[in-house]
C-alpha cells in the first residue's frame, strides 16, 4: 500500500527548512502556524515519488511585473536610488521567472504545478 505525505515548507536563511508527515489524503485543510508552503508526495521521507508542486501563501509577483517597475523608477540623477537596486536584484534573482514574495518578505523562484493561495 502506497504512503501518502505532505511536506511543509517553514522560513528559513539561508535555505527554507521542511518536515513531513503521513496523511491519509492528498489534502490539507490549513496550513501549521509559520508554514508558507506545502507539497504532497507518496512513497517516504527518503524516497519520495509522485511530488506534487509547491503551494504557496503568499503574493506571486511575475517577472513582467518586476520589469515594468524597473521602467517606472529610472532613479534620481546619475546615481542609483536604494528602491532601484532592490528592484534589479530581484530581478536578477528571478532569472526569467515568476516568483512568490511570503509574508516575511521572503521570495521563492515558482516552477511549473506551482501555485499561490
Amino acid at each position: 500500500m502506497m504512503k501518502h505525505f505532505v511536506e511543509f515548507l517553514y522560513p528559513g536563511f539561508p535555505i527554507l527548512n521542511a518536515s513531513s508527515k503521513e496523511v491519509a489524503e492528498r489534502e490539507i485543510k490549513q496550513l501549521p502556524e509559520g508554514a508558507i508552503g506545502y507539497r504532497f508526495f507518496d512513497g517516504s521521507p527518503d524516497k519520495k515519488e509522485n511530488l506534487s508542486g509547491w503551494t504557496y501563501k503568499g503574493k506571486k509577483v511575475t517577472c513582467q511585473q518586476v520589469k515594468q517597475a524597473l521602467k517606472d523608477n529610472p532613479g534620481c540623477g546619475a546615481g542609483k536610488d536604494y528602491h532601484r537596486e532592490k528592484i534589479e536584484e530581484l530581478l536578477f534573482k528571478m532569472q526569467g521567472r515568476d516568483v512568490v514574495l511570503t509574508e516575511g518578505e521572503q521570495m521563492i523562484r515558482l516552477y511549473e504545478g506551482d501555485t499561490v493561495i
